[in-house]
């Protein structure tokens, strides 16, 4: 098949590179005032002191990573929609409960206070299953 498009001509634009650059300065190398000494380390180390009040200070075991630990509360990822989400957000607000975590508990608890005796029996039981197989881990 031939092609009967006219080809394209590329045409280079005549005022490019007219404009007048400014002429950049040599930029002066600049010597170190002081240069790293292995013997004026190892010298500096022998004839100064310890200091003590910073090890004090500093436990000997290196800080955890990461978000720190409020109390010894363990966490655990509950999934919900997003429209349970924002009846739990709006629920919070007008009853000002500080978390969801609380609020979640206040209902619960409202709930472990309405249940039947067969109900409460079988809670109790999913609930030991459930706290044994999360120390399993």
């Amino acid at each position: 098949m031939e092609d009967n498009k006219p080809k394209m001509t590329f045409r280079k634009d005549p005022n490019r590179g007219k404009n007048n650059l400014k002429p950049v300065k040599e930029t002066p190398i600049s010597a170190p005032a002081s240069t790293f000494d292995v013997t004026k380390m190892a010298s500096d180390k022998q004839n100064k002191p310890k200091e003590t009040k910073k090890k004090e200070k500093q436990s000997d075991t290196p800080r955890p990573v990461g978000r720190p630990k409020s109390g010894r509360k363990r966490y655990q990822t509950v999934r919900v929609t997003k429209e349970t989400a924002w009846k739990l957000n709006a629920i919070q607000n007008a009853l000002s409960y500080p978390t969801q975590e609380a609020l979640i508990e206040g209902a619960l608890e409202r709930v472990e206070r309405s249940m039947t005796d067969d109900e409460k029996r079988l809670y109790e039981l999913w609930r030991d299953t459930l706290e044994k197989r999360w120390e399993r881990k």
